[in-house]
């Protein structure tokens, strides 16, 4: 998985750049020095699964918005397969649905750019959505970043929350258990996500 970062908040958290290049020398893949009215150095991380630290770490130096693309790509389905089970739970009523401000009554939020912690979605038997707060991203969790929910409505343009509609199920991706979800936006357009052993 892709992400950038930049050097513009270094100076107030006392980082060091060389430093910091050194140490992650083995992430970065490309290097904007300062230019025109940018006066910081933008960078290109390629980031594995084991690496989901970093994002903790570095939390303060992430360009948000220029990553906001990659971070939801990072989780949406494209699998026709996995689609139709996920519709097929839906159908035979194994879900729990909610609109963007019922999911922040629960405890989502949809306005953090941070890796700090992480939302942990449990989804009963009896179609009982919990969400929890993460203080570090579990690959055996059903976690989910902050940002990806942010950029869920960003990217999609959602003016609309209480038109737009969140539909979590139980599924089965690649042999593990995940919760997965469906987004049904208010302009009509849905997409689907899931779970997925990359942090972002």
């Amino acid at each position: 998985m892709e992400i950038y970062a930049s050097s513009r908040n270094f100076e107030e958290y006392g980082v060091n750049q060389t430093q910091w290049e050194e140490e992650y020398k083995d992430l970065i893949t490309s290097v904007e020095p300062p230019h025109g009215i940018i006066d910081y150095t933008f960078y290109t991380i390629k980031l594995q699964e084991s690496d989901y630290n970093w994002l903790k770490v570095n939390t303060h130096f992430i360009e948000y918005k220029a990553s906001s693309e990659n971070i939801e790509n990072e989780h949406l389905i494209g699998d026709n397969i996995f689609i139709q089970n996920i519709n097929n739970e839906i159908s035979n009523n194994h879900f729990f649905k909610a609109n963007v401000n019922e999911l922040i009554t629960m405890g989502c939020q949809f306005d953090v750019d941070s890796y700090q912690e992480y939302m942990s979605f449990f989804l009963s038997s009896e179609n009982r959505l919990s969400v929890n707060l993460a203080n570090d991203f579990s690959a055996v969790d059903s976690c989910f970043s902050f940002p990806l929910f942010k950029y869920i409505l960003a990217n999609n343009a959602e003016s609309d929350p209480a038109n737009c509609f969140f539909t979590f199920v139980n599924a089965e991706n690649n042999g593990y258990k995940t919760i997965a979800f469906k987004v049904n936006f208010s302009d009509g357009n849905k997409k689907y996500y899931d779970f997925t052993h990359d942090p972002m």
